[in-house]
């Protein structure tokens, strides 16, 4: 039996994907100074304010900083959820050894496509 299970393999995928889509925003909000609200207006590091209006940084370095602080996070969390899969797909090609697998983007594809045709099913498309 897996010590891993497909909940949790999903999970990990899935990180991996949002974490990668926000680490691209924020080295490219880094890089510009210029960051764009769900609205799709823009804004730079001056104008973060709290509920008093008041500055929450007192430099574009302070921000900077703060900005590379969370980037190095996320590549962490990144590189753990890459672990994860890496250690579910070595335990599960090894335990598959008379099964002949794909490779890790293929056999992914298919758990992929099945979450989905299990969603629909349930009414939740993912």
């Amino acid at each position: 039996m897996l010590a891993w299970n497909v909940d949790e393999v999903l999970r990990a995928w899935d990180d991996v994907e949002r974490n990668t889509e926000e680490l691209e925003e924020l080295e490219e909000q880094l890089k510009s100074g210029v960051m764009k609200n769900h609205d799709g207006t823009f804004y730079t590091w001056k104008d973060l304010v709290n509920s008093n209006n008041e500055p929450f940084y007192t430099s574009k370095e302070e921000w900077e900083a703060e900005c590379r602080e969370e980037i190095e996070a996320i590549k962490d969390e990144i590189a753990s959820d890459r672990e994860i899969l890496s250690e579910c797909w070595s335990e599960y090609s090894g335990k598959k050894k008379d099964y002949q697998s794909g490779t890790f983007d293929e056999e992914m594809k298919k758990v992929l496509e099945w979450r989905q045709g299990y969603s629909k099913l349930l009414g939740n498309e993912v």
